[in-house]
């Protein structure tokens, strides 16, 4: 009985003791699920914390009592500038809106658009939403993304849209334009030569030619901020350039504005083209002079910035957002200053647009600054201004210097009108009115002009009069033959004869291998009469 009992005792401790085991080896296995779930769950937590705070986005974490409980890293950088809340405190606006307007957006409505006044100013998209499917009692997620360098590139786009239609626009009415511009100028040019014209009818001439040469203007400004010309560029120191056009100045401006030049010594040599460059100065100072009506200074500055290897100095453009910077190089710095009354901020972005302006009406047409900025820009360089309101404005512009020996520059406006003795001059031109009127002023000029509409009537004309021709000016762009192919035509039949062209479309006057090598010059319509005067005198003259 004891023996049956003392089995029994020993049987229940073998099961006791195999269950202790089970139960030991289960709460190893619940252990090591634990610590498995665990290491998961803080794998899982690092995951989403890592992409939680790489993320580009602000992202902040409110309760339903918009109380804020959790920020991202670039949503830390946010919300000093959208709000002053930090975590732990109550969200009431975001920007200029209220969260609770952000908070009631339908699901795949567009973000609020939060601008933000600073200098530069700064945009924001922000937008709220709800953090359970069913109920908002749950709380908020609060997503704030910065969007003004893609409205940066978004405006440069439609302005680059822009530009490209008021090209279009310029390139195609210029030639067409200009030819009718080159008849009214030729015709009241041709008829003020007139000895026996009575004082009035004189002064009436005058005032027809300088509308007509506005009218010019205009046509280049509009071409010149579009980037539709193509004018031909060489070395040009700009301090001789400076210095006669401050010669210049100092007769035109009011005695009330001083004019002032402060250069470092050294060359300034730039790539340019010397039209378009004293377009830009003259631009600049016309607009420094309509800025101080009472008087004041103005100032031109010449300076070097060097640029080092791997640097970028950052630029200040008028858009003011998305700053540009200078490459590694040595460039050159040229100040426009003056003490006038300023532009106002509202204006500056603006500053460069075509027809913007802030004088009054008939007092400018809004183009003179474009001008300057589209030129500034096919000659690779870039615009910097700083202005104050009632204090005056700065214009730095930088070019890129090069180590090439400036050209010579002739004096502007200075050349006297010379003729010719008799040289026969084939003009071919396919607009009736326009080969009428050069015709004129060639024979004013003392030339004996063959006229012809076209290149076959041109080389019909040759055949003729053979190498009695001392020179050939045609216009660029005609129909059949252009003029480029009439010159090679005629430079194959007679090496020596001078050729002189005429365009009044931008792009015929690019540079390319299809233009004949010996070409005394190209005269852009309308034709000024002085510059016939003296390319023609130069192309019928025998080297």
């Amino acid at each position: 009985m004891a023996d049956g009992k003392d089995r029994r005792i020993a049987e229940l401790e073998a099961e006791l003791a195999d269950l202790r085991s089970q139960y030991e080896h289960l709460g190893r296995h619940l252990e090591t699920q634990v610590q498995m779930q665990s290491e998961a769950l803080h794998e899982s937590e690092d995951r989403f914390r890592a992409l939680f705070n790489s993320l580009q986005e602000g992202v902040c974490l409110l309760d339903a009592d918009h109380r804020l409980l959790l920020a991202n890293p670039s949503a830390q950088v946010y919300l000093p500038i959208l709000t002053s809340v930090g975590v732990g405190g109550i969200v009431h606006t975001v920007g200029d809106h209220r969260l609770a307007d952000v908070l009631k957006a339908e699901e795949g409505q567009a973000a609020h658009e939060v601008v933000v006044k600073e200098t530069p100013e700064r945009i924001f998209e922000v937008q709220g939403y709800a953090v359970g499917q069913q109920t908002k009692d749950e709380g908020w997620v609060l997503v704030m993304r910065e969007v003004t360098r893609e409205r940066e590139v978004l405006e440069r786009i439609q302005l680059r849209d822009r530009l490209a239609a008021v090209g279009q626009l310029a390139a195609g009415i210029a030639h067409d334009f200009n030819n009718i511009l080159g008849v009214i100028m030729g015709y009241a040019e041709l008829l003020e030569m007139r000895e026996d014209l009575p004082e009035k009818v004189r002064r009436n001439l005058q005032v027809i030619y300088l509308q007509s040469e506005r009218g010019a203007q205009l046509i280049r400004q509009i071409l010149d901020f579009s980037r539709q010309t193509s004018a031909q560029k060489q070395p040009l120191d700009l301090v001789p350039l400076l210095k006669e056009v401050t010669e210049l100045l100092e007769r035109t401006l009011p005695e009330n504005i001083q004019l002032t030049g402060d250069f470092q010594p050294g060359e300034y040599v730039l790539n340019a083209n010397l039209t378009q460059v004293q377009q830009v100065i003259t631009n600049l100072a016309v607009n420094a002079r309509d800025a101080m009506p009472d008087g004041g200074r103005l100032t031109f500055g010449l300076s070097w910035l060097e640029v080092g290897p791997g640097e970028r100095r950052p630029i200040r453009t008028f858009s003011s957002r998305v700053p540009l910077a200078l490459s590694e190089g040595k460039w050159i710095v040229f100040l426009v200053s003056d003490t006038g009354i300023g532009i106002p901020e509202d204006a500056m972005a603006r500053l460069f647009e075509p027809f913007f302006t802030t004088k009054q009406p008939g007092k400018g047409t809004g183009l003179g600054l474009a001008q300057v900025y589209g030129i500034v820009k096919q000659h690779g360089g870039y615009i910097e201004v700083d202005s104050e309101v009632g204090v005056g404005t700065t214009f730095t512009l930088y070019f890129r210097s090069v180590a090439e020996t400036a050209v010579a520059i002739e004096p502007m406006n200075t050349a006297e009108i010379v003729h010719g003795e008799g040289e026969k001059v084939l003009v071919v031109e396919d607009d009736p009115a326009v080969l009428e009127v050069i015709g004129n002023l060639l024979e004013s000029l003392d030339y004996l002009p063959l006229k012809a509409l076209n290149g076959r009537e041109a080389l019909d004309l040759y055949d003729i009069h053979g190498k009695e021709i001392a020179a050939l000016v045609t216009d660029v762009v005609m129909p059949e033959m252009s003029g480029v192919e009439l010159a090679l035509e005629l430079q194959k039949r007679n090496p020596n004869i001078g050729v002189v062209m005429i365009t009044g479309h931008p792009v015929a006057k690019r540079e390319d291998s299809h233009i004949p090598e010996k070409i005394h010059g190209f005269l852009e319509k309308p034709i000024e009469f002085r510059e016939l005067a003296q390319v023609v005198k130069k192309a019928t003259t025998k080297s």
